[in-house]
């Protein structure tokens, strides 16, 4: 990492943890919401198909929810089981699309790309929290 980037990533990484709550709540939040949105609330742009736009949303999505919430709790376990919330939670949107949302369908390549997003995010908060500090000590309870 760049010596320069290290002050800047402290500093994002400081926010995050200590607004940490309404952050990953209000974006928990919004993410469903637009996963749940009617599927004719979305424009129709041929070239975002062939570059699979809605399979990188999703990635995009999953890895930063997992991401935030992995903030909230210490251990490697608490980690691993928010990979699997969240993965059933992608499997979950899945169907309500199916069965109720107007337009909407059950796609298994979102449900992979959810799985891929979870991965992702815990492998981002573990590099980064090791990067910025080795001793896993992110600022809380240093009495």
């Amino acid at each position: 990492m760049l010596p320069v980037m290290k002050p800047l990533l402290d500093k994002i990484l400081f926010f995050i943890n200590k607004y940490n709550h309404p952050l990953s709540i209000g974006w928990l939040l919004l993410c469903t919401i637009l996963l749940l949105l009617p599927g004719n609330e979305f424009p129709t742009i041929g070239f975002l198909q062939h570059i699979y736009l809605d399979k990188w949303v999703h990635i995009i999505i999953f890895s930063s929810l997992v991401f935030l919430f992995c903030f909230r709790f210490q251990s490697l376990k608490s980690h691993l089981m928010i990979v699997l919330v969240f993965s059933i939670l992608g499997y979950i949107i899945e169907w309500i699309q199916k069965l109720f949302i107007p337009f909407r369908s059950f796609d298994t390549g979102d449900i992979y790309a959810d799985i891929i997003g979870c991965i992702l995010g815990l492998l981002l908060y573990l590099t980064l929290v090791k990067k910025v500090n080795p001793c896993g000590n992110r600022g809380r309870n240093q009495n």
